[in-house]
């Protein structure tokens, strides 16, 4: 028995030795790949390789072709559609195509013929005299690849390597590049190749812009901040790329909201386009985050979907569901939301507009111990969702017809107030507030409802110490200004009160003088991951 128990153990010893062997081993073989990867992109944005730009199109149209690499060398070639030219660059290459030519035309590029490089077709074809501007990072690394087009910055896309052939790191197979994520590795030496032009050019507004959007998407928000403070001092005359920028700006968690929706309203004016869809829904969107929900949704209501020149499908659509969502218009949010496509697994708006139709179809459920852990999950993604916690207020009283003794979840408890404060129960949502608010001491939104039910019932030293409160945590805009004209009347210096409002008001088509030019255009719209919480503290990607 004990020669057993004594093989049993040594085979265990000789387990654990083998396995701290393994692990090790592959310890060291992930900080290998690691490595080895670091320098081979390293190299590939330090030396400059040939390669073939292919030109595209309508057969037998005559082109001008100019091209710019990273050191802002520039070339132009004259040719025919098709046609290729070598060219030598490090990582990035902006191309612009000019059909010299007396009729329309398609035309686009792409590098070495690979598809995932393809940047611009256009659309409807350009006429005579007319360009095709866009931009290549190259070369496309395992399921990452990343263009632009227009006057714009673009985003990355995923590619298919069973396609095309990839370009791997040495030493690193399919199988491991799979799981690694490239991204943001490209990302962060895009913006560091950028930095020593944007020294030579500090007021450059593309290289402003170009590194802003990088380091909000790097979650680097100081840096983000400081470069989209300088871009906004400039007076950019463009209103696509205007546009562009304070849309990926708000969208990606900048803070400036208000600075943004200026710029926004100076894009439309420029383009004195108010049958551009693309710039009002920005417009409506900027408020959105800013908590002006009404004013966003008067916007978005004069829009016809689908958005013509979109590059994301179901975005006007995703936002103006959320408008009525937000707005707890429910029945107007669901056919909006029914109406976003289902189709890219990826998009943001495609997620999001999935995730609301779910909140929104919960309250035909019953309120089982999963329906209620799905509505508490949803609200730590999305703390502003009013739709979940409203539904989360309502199936908890389903399950208590009449709750004697409160419950012991905070979370429960606010949404038990909040469903008292809009059906007038003032001092019952007083109550619930209260005793959630002793754990739920960082909730603005929890304080802000509290003050706004003490305010109903004058009490005025406790409304006023929890909509002090409420501003310190952190508000919306909206909601700051509606804070500050309930406590203006208590402020012993009116004149101190933060200066928010919702803004100019965006054009109505009635207001648009008759005879103003037109434009048509292209903006390319970059749609990333991350939840919808709008907030004017940098938001946090997940």
């Amino acid at each position: 028995m004990k020669k057993a128990w004594l093989a049993l153990l040594v085979f265990v010893l000789l387990l654990v030795i083998a396995w701290t062997v393994w692990f090790r081993h592959g310890m060291q073989k992930q900080e290998s790949l690691a490595a080895r990867f670091r320098a081979f992109v390293q190299d590939m944005f330090t030396q400059p390789s040939s390669h073939k730009l292919d030109i595209l199109g309508t057969t037998g149209t005559p082109v001008v072709v100019a091209y710019r690499d990273d050191h802002s060398h520039t070339e132009i070639l004259h040719g025919t559609v098709p046609t290729n030219y070598t060219i030598r660059f490090r990582h990035r290459v902006d191309v612009v195509i000019k059909n010299v030519g007396t009729t329309n035309a398609n035309l686009g590029f792409a590098i070495d013929s690979r598809p995932g490089s393809m940047a611009f077709r256009a659309a409807p074809s350009p006429g005579p005299g007319s360009v095709v501007p866009g931009s290549v990072v190259y070369p496309p690394f395992y399921g990452y690849s990343g263009y632009s087009a227009g006057n714009g910055w673009g985003g990355g896309g995923t590619v298919n390597p069973d396609e095309w052939p990839i370009t791997l790191p040495p030493g690193m197979s399919k199988r491991e590049a799979k799981r690694h994520d490239f991204s943001k590795e490209v990302l962060r030496l895009r913006v560091k190749a950028g930095e020593p032009f944007l020294e030579q050019n500090p007021s450059d507004q593309k290289l402003l812009a170009g590194a802003g959007s990088g380091y909000l998407k790097l979650k680097e928000y100081a840096a983000a901040e400081e470069m989209y403070r300088r871009f906004f001092a400039t007076d950019c005359k463009d209103p696509t790329f205007l546009n562009g920028v304070v849309y990926q700006y708000a969208e990606n968690g900048g803070t400036n909201l208000g600075r943004a929706y200026e710029l926004a309203l100076k894009a439309r004016n420029l383009a004195g386009a108010w049958e551009s869809p693309l710039i009002d829904d920005t417009g409506a969107w900027i408020q959105m985050k800013r908590g002006y929900y009404k004013e966003a949704l008067n916007i978005l209501a004069r829009l016809k979907f689908p958005l013509p020149n979109s590059s994301s499908a179901g975005v006007g659509e995703f936002h103006l569901g959320m408008a009525h969502y937000m707005l707890m218009e429910e029945d107007a949010a669901r056919a909006a939301f029914q109406k976003v496509p289902q189709t890219n697994p990826a998009s943001f708006e495609q997620n999001e507009a999935r995730k609301c139709l779910e909140m929104l179809n919960l309250n035909a459920q019953p309120p089982t111990r999963k329906v209620i852990a799905k509505l508490k999950a949803r609200l730590i993604e999305a703390p502003d969702d009013p739709v979940a916690l409203s539904r989360l207020g309502n199936l908890y009283e389903l399950a208590h017809a009449t709750p004697r003794r409160p419950p012991e979840d905070p979370l429960v408890m606010k949404a038990l107030g909040v469903n008292a404060y809009h059906r007038g129960q003032y001092s019952q949502a007083i109550e619930w507030l209260t005793m959630s608010g002793k754990s739920r001491t960082t909730d603005p939104d929890l304080f802000l409802y509290l003050g706004r039910a003490q305010n109903q019932l004058n009490q005025t030293n406790a409304h006023v110490d929890s909509l002090r409160k409420a501003m310190a945590l952190g508000l919306k805009p909206a909601q700051v200004e509606e804070v500050n004209n309930l406590l203006a009347p208590f402020r012993s210096h009116p004149d101190t009160v933060t200066n928010i409002a919702a803004g100019p008001a965006w054009p109505l088509p009635a207001q648009i003088p008759a005879g103003t030019r037109t434009w048509t255009w292209m903006s390319v719209r970059s749609t990333n991951g991350g939840h919808f919480v709008r907030t004017n503290a940098p938001a946090v990607r997940h």
